[in-house]
């Protein structure tokens, strides 16, 4: 045997030894100390796991934390912005690098205000369609862009597609008289004025309808579907 030979196969036994003397020196019970000698590797590579695992979870999260930031001062940007070209581009922007954030929410639903109020009611159920995509039917936020999305329908004359929309927010509280409103105002311009006044007067109706301006636009519309 060459002598590196004996010198590694010493350097072997020194290292097995010193592992014999560790596992009884901490008292552990025989079985568990040959469990150890038997599956050695298996929990080696076990704690090699569990370390990735830990290092990778600390990095997502400053990973995700990064991107939270980043897409939060570009939304920022665009808000503050008073060209409304600009704030578009900063929007689309972020909503195409930062998809997976908050901020990337907020950004559609900006874009689709700025592509109502430019009236391109298509481009705004688009974005209003992706935004409600990216949540679900109990976020705070649910009702608000289903009620864009159903008006932009609703001034496209997508009268299937608003109905349906107008009909959802009267199972929301708090949304269900602009549901009433939305299907009324739909039903009297397609045609179906006895549909328009059921719904008129379901306004009507409602604890929250308050005396005003809507209110008494709506006894108008009732008075003259009446007739």
């Amino acid at each position: 045997m060459a002598a590196e030979d004996v010198f590694h196969k010493k350097h072997e036994d020194v290292v097995a030894k010193d592992k014999k003397a560790i596992l009884e020196e901490l008292n552990l019970p025989p079985v568990v100390i040959e469990f150890f000698r038997k599956n050695e590797t298996m929990i080696k590579v076990g704690l090699v796991i569990l370390v990735v695992l830990v290092l990778g979870g600390e990095g997502y999260q400053k990973y995700t934390a990064n991107q939270a930031e980043k897409s939060s001062a570009m939304l920022y940007s665009a808000l503050q912005s008073t060209d409304m070209a600009r704030e578009s581009k900063i929007l689309g922007q972020l909503s195409k690098k930062y998809s997976h954030t908050g901020s990337a929410l907020w950004a559609y639903i900006e874009l689709g205000h700025v592509a109502f109020k430019k009236g391109d009611f298509s481009q705004a159920a688009d974005f209003y369609s992706k935004a409600l995509a990216k949540i679900s039917d109990t976020h705070p936020m649910y009702p608000l862009v289903l009620y864009s999305l159903a008006q932009a329908y609703e001034n496209m004359d997508k009268v299937d597609k608003a109905k349906d929309a107008f009909l959802k927010l009267t199972d929301i509280n708090g949304f269900i008289g602009e549901g009433d409103l939305g299907l009324a105002r739909i039903y009297e311009k397609h045609g179906d004025p006895a549909q328009a006044l059921t719904y008129y007067q379901e306004y009507i109706k409602l604890p929250e309808t308050q005396p005003g301006a809507i209110k008494n636009w709506v006894m108008t519309r009732i008075a003259q579907l009446q007739k």
